[in-house]
């Protein structure tokens, strides 16, 4: 998977007109999912969602890499405010459907000017998936944030892709369901300043201590030989070359 480090992106986006595509994200969790998943071969560009990958950044060889994750820390305020201000269209899917309802009335509440031109829930089988291709592209949405979970989320923008659907799509992981859960922002303003971003969440959800304390160290070793065995191969197609 050393292509999608690759498409990692360094720094935020400062205009969202130049966004195109499929945007996702990245932590170790879900460098995990990515690695099983081809979908990731079609997406437009990756952020690193969490400090732990931008600390290691330079030893994947990327430099200094800005953390942008698609939350009210992050990108997702201006996002909205680029919505408002230039009179595009949203589509939100994800999360279960009370939490989504409850997350679509705050965005509106907050952001009066967005217009949401359609939302469900995240939980449909992949047979249903066309005839929701049908009606995304019939609403004639310019954007869409999906909150399906890695990979899900992305096999599901990359499909929609294919069925026809050209507007611009974020994935936004968990980021529905805790802004409706909180009705804003997730974390704390001190947590967020300190970087303890993950140990609310362990606070708030105790079933992902599993996935901070066993699958994060296997992520990194996966991630640090991706990196290595890219490079490797590199320096040999020069040497052959």
């Amino acid at each position: 998977m050393h292509g999608l480090i690759q498409k990692i992106e360094r720094k935020s986006p400062q205009d969202f007109k130049n966004e195109k595509g499929i945007i996702s994200f990245v932590n170790p969790y879900s460098y995990l999912q990515a690695r099983k998943s081809s979908a990731y071969k079609e997406v437009s560009k990756v952020y690193i969602d969490g400090i732990l990958l931008c600390w290691l950044a330079p030893l994947l060889g990327l430099g200094k890499v800005e953390r942008v994750s698609f939350d009210l820390t992050s990108l997702a305020e201006p996002f909205f405010k680029y919505l408002e201000r230039e009179e595009k269209t949203l589509y939100i899917i994800g999360s279960t459907y009370e939490k989504n309802s409850i997350f679509t009335e705050w965005l509106k509440e907050k952001y009066p000017q967005i217009c949401v031109v359609g939302n469900r829930d995240g939980f449909l089988h992949k047979e249903a998936w066309q005839t929701e291709f049908d009606s995304i592209v019939n609403l004639g949405a310019d954007y869409l944030i999906c909150g399906m979970g890695a990979p899900l989320q992305e096999e599901f923008l990359v499909g929609l892709r294919r069925y026809g659907w050209q507007g611009t799509s974020y994935t936004c992981g968990g980021f529905i369901h805790q802004t409706a859960g909180k009705m804003g922002c997730y974390y704390p303003s001190w947590i967020d300043k300190l970087n303890l971003r993950f140990i609310y969440r362990m606070w708030d959800e105790p079933k992902l201590i599993k996935r901070y304390f066993f699958y994060y160290p296997l992520a990194i070793f996966f991630i640090l030989s991706d990196a290595f065995s890219a490079q490797v191969r590199g320096v040999y197609a020069k040497s052959i070359g």
